[in-house]
């Protein structure tokens, strides 16, 4: 075989991290529930007389909060559909070494290229413009909604809606927030019957693809497996009906559900690719090897529980143990992404307390406004920004790609900056007072945050690319803003791999 064949298979699955996500279902159902934790929380505080400064605001607090609970949501789906995406283009890769693999070997390739058209289009991910589309209109839409910015003179329209318990003309009302519903149910609509099916569809193309492969390879004396198949199927009739019984609270559980069944794919994925090499590389001089320790019954259609288990202990030990101290990354960046929702909430409440000085601001006259409302308004889209990097980065901590420790060492970064800015052009008076952190306290917990990720030999270690040597202190430094890690490391030789994995364990 070519040796650039041979590369081709080993670079796409020496690469799978920047394209396999490993995302944590606790960490995720927190993110999903975080804005409704945060209205808890309100509520419970204005109960309890700690915030009676708000409590005129308290219904448009929780109408806020909801808005931002769908827009929160729509982030979420957005990043569970992306990362299939990426799963497919690599995999589209992944069949064609294979494809080629097997022409080396002077086989009748036909059947492997039917079936390697037909996944591939039936895994174009065709819809993935129109979902970005809508998500950037629902960002536009909710950030204008906020601030009542357009249209021209639409603050004065009778249409603006009154609470009747506060009689404080609210820069929100019910149309803005059935529209922010409708576009996330768009969202939901294009993404949910994608990500439920996906992982035990596309498990089932590549064990067929697989055994096709396995076959045409015993007609010349290769012995390789067939994938087998671990994700369950699932019912989408009876997920549908248990979320209209239960008002949409199942789709807690059921997320839960969709991202254990893609790490599972995932994982299964790794340990058939861990035992393949040997014969890509080789040739087809070495035989299939099952990982240590894992014993498949090749004859079963679905791989038993016991085996699961095993094949799970084995291969999250060996390849993808997170460090517990990145706990700690996970819980600040929740407090970072609650804070970023407060923020919006504070700001979006003071230009309801300050209605007249707002009322009038156009885009013909933004220019001419002060500062101190050229960067309110600024600010909260600044802020809806900072929640979208937030989640990225907390999603991703889970897997090994270098991207997600930029993501959670920019995010550290990046929650400074506003604090400077609000402490320099906007002074905390009123409302956003409350939830205005001490610029100088938080730099300090920030950057010492940073500096556990920059320091910690396990974090670093669990990052740094398999086969790679574990780059220094400043080659960490400079890639938080330029560069790539992996151009910047050196290969390491297979005794110190084994080392290093050691150590990680």
């Amino acid at each position: 075989m070519k040796e650039v064949e041979i590369e081709a298979f080993s670079q796409n699955v020496k690469t799978r991290y920047r394209s396999d996500i490993i995302m944590s279902a606790p960490v995720t159902l927190l993110v999903l529930i975080l804005p409704l934790i945060v209205a808890g929380v309100f509520l419970l505080s204005v109960r309890l007389g700690q915030l009676t400064r708000l409590e005129d605001f308290k219904s448009a607090w929780l109408l806020l909060l909801l808005t931002l609970q769908l827009y929160v949501m729509a982030i979420v789906m957005f990043i569970m559909y992306s990362r299939l995406h990426k799963h497919a283009k690599r995999d589209r890769e992944w069949r064609g070494a294979l494809l080629t693999f097997a022409k080396e070997q002077h086989v009748d390739i036909s059947r492997l290229e039917d079936l390697h058209k037909h996944i591939s289009f039936r895994e174009t991910f065709a819809l993935s413009a129109l979902i970005v589309l809508l998500m950037a209109v629902m960002f536009v839409w909710d950030y204008f909604a906020f601030i009542r910015f357009i249209p021209e003179g639409y603050v004065n329209d009778v249409e603006v809606y009154v609470f009747r318990d506060s009689n404080i003309p609210i820069l929100r009302d019910l149309t803005h927030n059935m529209v922010s519903l409708i576009i996330t149910l768009l969202i939901f609509f294009f993404i949910f019957y994608r990500v439920l099916t996906f992982p035990y569809k596309h498990e089932q193309n590549q064990c067929e693809y697989t055994a096709e492969f396995s076959m045409k390879l015993k007609k010349v004396g290769i012995d390789v497996p067939a994938m087998i198949s671990f994700v369950k199927h699932r019912n989408i009739l009876v997920h549908l009906i248990l979320m209209f019984l239960t008002f949409g609270i199942y789709v807690l559980w059921l997320s839960r559900r969709i991202l254990k069944s893609m790490n599972d794919h995932l994982i299964n994925q790794w340990t058939y690719e861990e035992g393949l090499m040997p014969v890509i590389e080789s040739g087809g001089r070495e035989p299939f090897k099952n990982p240590e320790g894992l014993r498949i019954n090749r004859q079963s259609k679905t791989m038993p529980k016991s085996v699961a288990r095993e094949f799970t202990r084995y291969f999250v030990r060996r390849n993808s143990k997170k460090p517990k101290i990145l706990i700690v990354a996970e819980l600040f960046l929740l407090v970072m992404c609650a804070n970023y929702i407060l923020k919006i909430v504070a700001l979006v409440c003071e230009i309801c307390n300050d209605f007249d000085r707002y009322a009038y601001i156009t885009f013909g006259n933004i220019l001419n406004a002060p500062v101190s409302i050229w960067m309110t308004l600024a600010m909260v889209g600044i802020y809806m920004l900072l929640i979208y990097l937030c989640i990225s980065a907390l999603l991703g901590i889970a897997s090994r790609r270098p991207s997600s420790w930029r993501k959670v060492a920019r995010s550290c970064i990046t929650f400074v900056i506003p604090l400077w800015i609000s402490e320099l052009f906007i002074p905390a008076t009123g409302i956003s007072n409350l939830f205005s952190f001490n610029v100088y306290l938080s730099t300090a917990i920030l950057y010492n945050v940073l500096l556990i990720m920059l320091v910690s030999y396990k974090i670093k270690r669990f990052y740094t690319p398999v086969g790679m040597a574990v780059p220094g202190f400043l080659t960490w430094v400079r890639f938080i803003f330029v560069g790539s890690l992996e151009s910047r490391t050196p290969e390491i030789d297979d005794e110190q791999f084994l080392e290093a994995i050691e150590e990680n364990e």
